[in-house]
């Protein structure tokens, strides 16, 4: 033992790398890589954080682990991998610049040799912005950069990096798992498809099972055919879902029938479906419970649900499914770690990657839930064993028993049952003889001489090799001479034209031997001793005489000889050579005659009135060199026979009666539309004998049948009008809508306006016209844009110069806020494609709009905002916060630093003191309540996606909402507790009213926030409730009631404007959650675009009054400024002419410096007060 362990020991020096296989469970710091090709692993253990490369058996458990020290790439469920030259592995996650190589033939060599990482080589998008796929033998790298968008295509993996084969697009793309979206068409295992829905156009579709043409279109299951690169939905079934986070199985396969399940949010229970047709099959026993989509653990017909054990069976008889509850008292509830139906969870077999108490695991399922049987080890299933306990035995199947079955005996070192050494194992699981022995009495007995198999000692079934199985059922190394060696099977057999008779082989009539073979007599001869002496002719057919000369049968006259049997001539043939050529005829028919040159009948001149063949016709007859006939004619010029037909017919001389022309003709030698002899009036004979209407550029009228032209873009036209053109003049194109020629500006125009209307799903009816309605909204969104600028400096403006109106100028603007976070609901893709600019008008200031918000170009409207939930995950928020908020990072330093200046500025003038008042701690508090709306937007968004502890958005997230939080929490206190210490004094910016004893009105802005933030809980947490978005405008109504209550502006006229606006903002709201909700309310997309019309109106007029308040403010401001400037004038000019006294006086209160001023003639006088108690 002692020298056994010292070579373990060395063994473990020399291979540190190498272990014989990680023991489940393992838990794990990363995802599970799976390398189908090569049925290995790659994970990182948390245990000793190294990274490893673990092989599969065929049952699915762990083979071999081997340590990669070296390994460096990190491996999430973006990661993704592709195999080539059968060895090498590349890696790479979405978003790293860098990809990991691995040579597998050195993995077993040199571990850390075999693995390296390269650096992405150099391309024109942001890394961060790519991905890489394979599509059958077809890689693809693909950028989604919004002004950049391409993809490039190679063979190889390494040959997209230099490839030139490089696709730009014009509309962006979207990718998925398997295929990604460009130009309005998805590229799919290697095909590029056009999609048909059956009456959504859009591209939320996620692949569920390719093999059965299964997606989600919509949070729908849906069923697509294929077909001329045409990809259709045929079939879709509603689980009542508008989010990715579905509950779905994997296909169970039974017999002849192949099923998919899904949780049903709006029945509350599980529904199943075939998966060929998505027909829905009715469902007995057990209803499984729902716990949420990721406590869902499948193997294949076993589903595992918390503590809970469901095994799915099909009745094919009755047709519907069985659940039936196992067990409810399972030891543990795991988790998935991403949504079941998407290929990120690993399983293979028992093996499966999952979470318990936020752990990942990769771990066994039978380990999981304890589901070995009795005197088992190391179990496969619930029902069968891989390792029995000691004194349990393995048996056949898969099973450990107290003892081992009959013919078996019992392996007490491997705990197995195995047959005697005489004995192997059958297909049927017992014990047989081995090859060269057979049963008899329970015991096995050799077998004859040279024998591999036998029954018993006299009969062999199958000889040993080299020997020839005899017909007398013994093994000899030779065949008698008469017998063939069978050299596949051993055996001696007859030739194949032979029969076994006696003993020996006997060849068949029409054959006689020679040696071991059956040569076939000569032609025509039954029987026969050898090739020369015939005993017995063959007797002949019905299509046969025997010749006694030849002594052999020939064909009967009307029969020539075809291979070995007679086939019949032609049909007026007497004797033939081949079907076609005939040497005796019978008779030839009407219109032909027997040429005895040609050996067959020919066509001949046809004599109409005899009906005879004749050499020359009669001098009364007119003969037809076409049709070579014979006919009377009474009337012939110039050798032709002349009949008269009337107009607009010809006479056919093969019927002798008038036919009618081409209808273009007056006059024609034939029926065909290019034998016109003269055309109907207004055409015009053309070289090539066809009538033709007016020359290009003109229309036939057809009242004065004069040609007449065409509009000057018509190349063709049906009239004189701009929009009756068939065709168009160069530069010019016909429009897809009317008859009229446009440019190719105006096309692409009304192509935009096109899909406009088809993604906002417009159905024009007799009482509504989508186009004027689109165009009218397109006018308002002209006015709402240009109001919005004109807005934004004049509210600059009166906030630094105008003090009074502040208040009433951020208060507007947090409102539009509250509106604004409505517009990103993708269900309101009525007002997105109609008022394109929404996501810039009520972004609606500097801190609330996202980085690279961008005024949109009407093809990307048409694009962007109809793939996502959300309309800002465009930006992909959740992945990419820091950029996103770039704006408000950026002014936070520049307020802050502008803060630092001002301070330190001894400026005493007009501006600088404005600007001084402004940039305080009043404006940082005003800055966060004002930005709060994009922290807490953000915040949730990440919060609902998952993402807020990945991609590092915890950090840039926190900080602010700490500040945020800090600086609401004193806000609250300075409004409770005044006079508390000095710095409160300066911070007025909370406070509308002076009086400390106005609470309910200095809570002004406390209630404002908390309101605002409920909204957005209510608009991103519980999108999906009906109710929820209806409950904003009861918050509103609330906030209205205590507008009018308190009166917080404490000015009659803003008091009544933020009434005005509060009103306004309900009915705002409340448009927006009848068309968000229009399916669930059962409103139509008619009526839809009346709400849209009463927002946009109402949000103009919004708009429009806070300009005008604006303007009168400032306006009023720049009057009260002249007047006390001028004011002050007229003071300063008085001073000039004050009388100076010859004595000072003592002054004793401020009615002394009265009549000091009286009585002096200073120009300027300064005048310092101190004034004492």
């Amino acid at each position: 033992m002692g020298f056994i362990s010292l070579i373990l020991i060395f063994l473990s020096i020399l291979l540190p790398n190498f272990k014989c296989g990680d023991q489940l469970p393992i838990e794990i710091k990363s995802d599970v890589l799976y390398i189908e090709e090569f049925q290995s692993l790659i994970y990182q253990s948390k245990s000793d954080s190294k990274w490893r490369y673990s092989t599969l058996d065929s049952s699915g458990n762990i083979q071999q682990t081997i340590i990669i020290n070296n390994f460096g790439q990190t491996i999430t469920k973006d990661t993704t991998y592709f195999v080539e030259q059968d060895k090498i592995i590349y890696i790479l996650t979405f978003g790293e610049s860098t990809y990991s190589v691995i040579d597998t033939s050195k993995l077993n060599i040199d571990p850390d040799g075999s693995y390296k990482s390269q650096e992405m080589s150099p391309t024109q998008c942001d890394i961060k912005q790519t991905i890489i796929m394979k599509q059958k033998s077809l890689y693809l790298l693909i950028c989604f950069e919004k002004l950049n968008s391409f993809f490039v295509t190679d063979t190889s993996f390494l040959g997209l990096f230099s490839s030139k084969q490089i696709t730009s697009t014009n509309k962006g793309m979207r990718n998925e798992q398997q295929f990604f979206y460009y130009d309005g068409f998805i590229f799919l295992q290697g095909q590029k498809y056009q999609i048909k829905f059956i009456d959504k156009k859009t591209i939320d579709i996620l692949v569920v099972n390719q093999d059965f043409n299964l997606y989600l279109v919509e949070y729908q299951l849906s069923l697509f055919s294929f077909s001329d690169q045409v990809m259709t939905q045929t079939k879709r079934v509603s689980l009542g879902a508008t989010s990715e986070n579905i509950l779905m199985s994997k296909i169970i396969s039974f017999t002849n029938m192949f099923v998919i399940f899904a949780y049903n949010q709006d029945t509350n229970k599980f529904e199943f479906f075939n998966a060929q047709t998505l027909q829905k099959i009715q469902q007995i026993g057990e209803n499984m419970i729902y716990i949420d989509y990721q406590s869902f653990i499948q193997r294949d017909k076993d589903v595992f649900i918390g503590k809970n054990w469901y095994k799915i069976d099909y009745d094919s008889n009755q047709k519907q499914i069985l659940v039936q509850l196992i067990r409810s008292d399972l030891p543990y509830s795991y988790q998935l770690r991403y949504k079941p139906f998407q290929s990120y969870n690993f399983n293979n077999n028992n093996i499966i990657e999952c979470q318990i108490d936020s752990k990942n695991y990769l771990t066994d399922i039978n380990f999981m839930y304890g589901l070995c049987t009795d005197g088992c080890k190391d179990c496969k299933t619930d029902t069968s064993c891989q390792n029995c306990q000691k004194g349990s035995f393995l048996d056949f199947n898969q099973k450990c028993v107290q003892s081992c079955p009959t013919t078996y005996k019992q392996d007490n070192i491997k705990n197995i049952c195995v047959c005697d050494k005489d004995r192997v194992e059958s297909k049927n699981h017992t014990c047989d003889c081995k090859d060269g022995f057979y049963l008899k009495n329970q015991n096995c007995e050799k077998c004859s001489a040279n024998c591999l198999k036998c029954s018993d000692s006299q009969e062999c079934q199958k000889c040993s090799d080299g020997y020839f199985l005899q017909f007398d059922k013994t093994c000899q190394k030779i065949c008698p001479p008469d017998q063939q060696q069978d050299k596949a099977n051993q055996t001696c057999k007859c030739d194949q034209n032979a029969q076994l008779s006696l003993g020996q082989c006997k060849c068949n009539d029409g054959f006689y031997m020679n040696g071991n073979q059956c040569v076939v007599c000569k032609e025509n001869c039954a029987t026969c001793n050898d090739g020369d002496n015939c005993v017995k002719y063959k007797e002949c057919n019905s299509f046969q005489i025997f010749d006694p000369n030849q002594k052999q049968c020939i064909c009967k006259e009307g029969y020539y000889t075809n291979g070995k049997d007679c086939s019949p001539c032609q049909e007026d043939c007497l004797i033939c050579y081949d079907s076609k050529t005939c040497l005796k005829q019978k008779e030839c028919g009407e219109m032909q005659k027997y040429d005895n040159q040609l050996k067959k009948c020919t066509k001949c001149l046809w004599d109409t009135d005899k009906k005879i063949c004749v050499e020359e016709c009669q001098p009364e007859q007119y003969k037809d060199t076409v049709k070579l006939i014979c006919i009377k004619c009474d009337n012939q010029q110039k050798g032709n026979c002349v009949v008269n037909c009337p107009l607009k017919q010809y006479y056919d001389y093969e019927i002798q009666k008038c036919l009618p022309c081409h209808s273009s003709c007056n006059r024609c030698k034939g029926k065909k539309e290019n034998q016109c002899i003269n055309c109907v009036s207004p055409l015009i004979l053309q070289p090539d004998s066809t009538c033709s209407h007016c020359e290009q550029g003109q229309f036939l009228d057809e009242k004065t049948k004069i040609c007449e032209q065409c509009y000057y873009k018509c190349k063709q036209c049906k009239g004189k009008s701009e929009d009756d053109c068939i065709s168009c003049v160069q530069d010019f194109v016909l429009s897809s809508t009317n008859q009229k020629c446009i440019t190719k500006n105006e096309a692409s125009e009304e192509d935009t306006l096109s899909k406009k209307l088809e993604y906002s799903e417009c159905q024009d009816s007799s009482s509504f016209d989508c186009q004027t309605q689109q165009n009218f909204l397109d006018l308002f969104q002209s006015l709402h844009q240009i109001m919005f600028f004109a807005f934004l400096p004049l509210s600059v403006l009166c906030l630094l110069f105008v003090p009074n109106i502040r208040q009433q100028i951020f208060y507007f603007i947090q409102v539009q806020q509250i509106v604004g976070n409505f517009i990103m609901d993708k269900r309101l893709n009525l007002l997105w494609l109609n008022v394109g600019f929404l996501k810039v008008q009520y972004g609606f200031n500097i801190l609330n709009i996202i980085s690279f918000l961008n005024q949109q170009k009407k093809e990307e409207i048409v694009y962007d905002l109809n793939q996502f939930d959300i309309g800002i995950n465009v930006q992909n928020l959740s992945l990419k916060f820091l950029d996103n908020c770039l704006i408000q990072i950026v002014i936070l330093a520049i307020l802050l630093i502008c803060m630092i200046v001002v301070f330190f500025l001894k400026s005493e003038s007009r501006l600088m003191t404005e600007i001084k008042t402004y940039f305080n701690i009043n404006f940082l508090i005003r800055y966060f309540m004002i930005c709060s709306n994009q922290l807490f937007l953000s915040a949730l968004i990440c919060l609902k996606e998952k993402q807020i502890l990945k991609q590092n958005n915890i950090y840039f997230i926190l900080p602010f909402l700490l500040i945020y939080i800090v600086q609401l929490l004193y806000s609250i206190y300075i409004l409770l507790f005044s006079n508390s210490f000095a710095l409160i004094d300066s911070v007025q910016v909370l406070r509308i009213s002076s009086e400390q004893s106005q609470k309910m009105q200095n809570f002004f802005w406390i209630f404002f926030e908390f309101k605002k933030l409920s909204s957005l809980i209510l608009i991103y947490l519980f999108q999906d409730n009906l109710y929820a978005t209806f409950i904003i405008p009861a918050l509103n109504l609330i906030f209205l009631i205590y507008f009018i209550a308190f009166k917080p502006f404490q000015n009659s006229i803003q008091d009544k404007l933020g009434c005005l606006i509060e009103f306004i903002s309900i009915i705002l709201i409340s448009c927006l959650a009848a068309i968000s909700n229009r399916e669930k309310l059962g409103i139509s997309n008619n009526h839809a675009l009346n709400f849209e019309i009463v927002f946009v109106s109402f949000s103009l007029a919004l708009l429009a009054q806070q300009i005008i308040v604006c303007c009168l403010y400032f306006f009023n401001s720049i009057k009260n400024y002249f007047i006390n400037r001028r004011n002050q004038q007229i003071q300063n000019a008085k001073l000039q002419n004050i009388p100076l006294t010859s004595s000072f006086q003592m002054i004793e209160s401020i009615n002394n410096i009265q009549s000091i001023l009286s009585s002096t003639k200073f120009s300027k006088i300064i005048l310092k007060k101190n004034v004492y108690k």
